[in-house]
């Protein structure tokens, strides 16, 4: 061993008197073994935690390590110098679960379940919960009612409010029966039925319509059933929905409407 120059302040330098830093295992345990005792100990797991300064992750090819123990960070798996990742849960019986690789995620014999900000499932093992993807709004009215002259009229009882938070496609779906008749009940008449669905204060297309000629045989005096449907694009918020009827071509007619409903389904953006 090199023996130190006394006229030299090694700890100022960072060294003690053998010239190791003073930071080291050595310095700090002023003791030493040789190489077969180092050995031995180590195969003995004398070597803790606290008596290795720095591990190099790429040296550690056996053995296992609790995940419990990792934390923060980005797990990177695969990529251009480590090929196709792979990571893999297994269930209790040892079997394959879940598969996360190159190509996607695959999931054996269990489910995925993705839930809103509510917390409610919106996708678990059986696909898509519609109630939960989809707003469903709707009424059912059985009550009868009816419109005359020409003004604009909201049918009763057939009106709601949508609220989205972001703009979405809606598919509604109105379905009424009705008929017409003269408002004298012996008066000749012809005139239209009109019953359109109204989305926020404006009327929508297609609607529903129907002609009502009435003399000595009256025509269309029977009940009928009648349906549209169409996808429209409704902005965010709350908006209201209601179904309005009006007469055209004639002052003296009468439409009477029966079971009624409007339903409105939201696809998403």
């Amino acid at each position: 061993m090199i023996a130190s120059d006394p006229t030299i302040d090694y700890k100022e330098q960072g060294y003690n008197n053998r010239l190791q830093a003073t930071d080291s295992l050595a310095a700090k345990n002023e003791s030493f073994v040789n190489a077969y005792a180092f050995d031995t100990n180590t195969d003995r797991n004398a070597v803790s935690n606290y008596n290795i300064r720095t591990i190099t992750a790429d040296k550690i090819t056996a053995g296992t390590m609790s995940s419990s123990y990792l934390y923060g960070g980005t797990l990177t798996l695969g990529g251009t110098d480590n090929g196709n990742g792979l990571m893999v849960v297994n269930n209790s019986s040892g079997s394959e679960s879940v598969k996360l690789d190159n190509t996607g995620i695959t999931v054996t014999g269990g489910q995925i379940l993705v839930q809103n900000n509510a917390g409610s499932t919106t996708f678990d093992a059986y696909g898509l919960v519609s109630v939960n993807n989809f707003g469903i709004y709707g009424t059912t009215v059985t009550s009868s009612g009816s419109i005359s002259g020409t003004s604009i009229t909201d049918l009763e009882y057939t009106n709601f409010n949508i609220i989205l938070q972001r703009t979405s496609k809606i598919m509604f779906i109105f379905n009424i029966q009705a008929h017409g008749d003269t408002a004298g009940g012996t008066v000749d008449t012809n005139g239209r039925s009109n019953y359109t669905v109204n989305i926020g204060g404006t009327a929508q297309l297609p609607e529903i319509l129907f002609d009502t000629h009435i003399s000595t045989y009256k025509e269309n005096y029977l009940r009928k059933s009648f349906s549209t449907s169409f996808v429209q694009t409704v902005s965010a918020g709350t908006t209201n929905v209601k179904v309005t009827g009006q007469i055209t071509g004639a002052t003296n007619l009468i439409s009477y409407y029966d079971t009624r409903s409007l339903n409105a389904i939201v696809l998403g953006t």
